[in-house]
């Protein structure tokens, strides 16, 4: 069980916003965000467009697809591009991405579903420029970091190691897409931490007001919307 939170250094002003080449207004956004942070004791975060921009996963994991497909010997040149920019402009939950943009490159119904067997299973390495992982190093200052993420647990989770934050958090909860009863807004996800951990002032951080936002409310803890989006 761990013992409420004390600072183990005296605070200091959140770090600058370094090492990234990023709009005026997300740099603006990520120093509020830690001015916002600081007073509280438990810092947890959602994981996708929240901690890194999931556009760049994105961009990875379509190019990987682009790739197989060239082997399959189809013609598909820009794929990749025209997913990424589909997925920005209709949204993560749009649930017909897929058969929108493979229907202007003429491929087969089987190519298609092999194609999202394909995107599923796939695992690319994935180097992410544009996170908050240099940030939340610089200021966590020996408070505890928690991670609640919906999604598959199996990709969520290589996420979680490929951004190296397997090593900086205290505990990642995974909600799993295949377990309704465990995706946010449900506090499940909040009954598994108070089962290990003692928490005197949280604050929950993520992109989305209805699952994030509701999840806190369910919580009944502190919410603050921040969403990781970048010009690319």
């Amino acid at each position: 069980m761990m013992n409420n939170h004390r600072h183990l250094l005296s605070p200091k002003k959140p770090s600058a916003v370094t090492g990234v080449s990023m709009s005026t207004d997300l740099a603006d956004n990520i120093r509020q965000l830690f001015i916002h942070l600081e007073p509280y004791q438990e810092w947890l975060f959602d994981l996708d467009n929240t901690l890194y921009a999931q556009a760049e996963y994105d961009h990875c994991i379509f190019t990987a697809l682009e790739n197989w497909l060239r082997q399959q010997g189809e013609a598909v040149s820009g794929l990749a591009r025209k997913m990424s920019a589909e997925k920005l402009r209709l949204g993560p939950s749009y649930p017909h991405l897929f058969d929108d943009v493979f229907a202007g490159f003429n491929l087969s119904p089987d190519i298609v579903s092999r194609a999202i067997e394909f995107y599923r299973d796939e695992r690319p390495a994935f180097v992410s420029k544009h996170n908050l992982i240099a940030q939340i190093r610089a200021n966590l200052q020996g408070r505890p970091l928690f991670i609640v993420t919906n999604g598959h647990t199996a990709l969520q989770q290589h996420k979680v190691k490929c951004l190296g934050l397997d090593s900086l958090a205290s505990k990642v909860v995974y909600c799993d897409k295949h377990s309704p009863e465990q995706l946010k807004p449900s506090r499940w996800a909040w009954d598994r931490l108070l089962a290990d951990y003692q928490f005197s002032h949280p604050l929950y951080v993520g992109d989305s007001p209805a699952i994030d936002g509701g999840f806190a409310r369910n919580a009944g803890i502190d919410y603050y919307r921040f969403e990781y989006s970048y010009e690319h």
